[in-house]
């Protein structure tokens, strides 16, 4: 269902006058409330004033900050700089800890060699000392027999 045209109150299009309204009742403007200037308050110094304080406020804030900032940048730098010493050191150390490691070994395979050695020169030793040993029995006893003989010849002469 729709109205008829032109017998509802409202106008669709408020460029185009009617015969009923005019124009000037159609269209209004509301006006803002403006300040009144006859206070003898001084609003504007006071918030240019605030404004300064602010600006000056941030800008201490900023170079702060920025102070802060740098300081913090070289401390970075300076960590970075001692962690890549220690690195190098403990490499360094690394390294000699292999080669320690290296000559450990070698000595313990020198130390291992030289006690199988002395086993078998304390072996051979003893060897030696025994069959010396039976030697010096052997020639005590030829030395006995030898002055047996010598007696017997000497009696069968007297």
């Amino acid at each position: 269902m729709r109205s008829p045209p032109r017998l509802s109150g409202s106008l669709t299009d408020l460029g185009t006058s009617n015969n009923e309204f005019s124009m000037e009742h159609q269209n209004t403007q509301r006006k803002r409330k403006q300040p009144e200037h006859s206070c003898n308050c001084n609003c504007a110094q006071e918030l240019q004033d605030f404004r300064k304080d602010v600006t000056s406020m941030l800008q201490k804030f900023t170079n702060t900050q920025e102070a802060t900032m740098n300081f913090i940048r070289d401390n970075i730098t300076e960590m970075k700089t001692q962690v890549n010493n220690i690195k190098v050191a403990t490499d360094t150390l690394n390294k000699d800890q292999i080669s320690m490691k290296a000559k450990i070994s070698d000595i313990t395979t020198r130390a291992t060699a030289a006690d199988n050695k002395i086993q078998s020169l304390e072996a051979e030793n003893v060897t030696l000392r025994n069959n010396m040993a039976f030697s010096t029995t052997m020639s005590t006893s030829d030395e006995n027999v030898i002055q047996e003989l010598q007696e017997r010849v000497t009696r069968k002469k007297i």
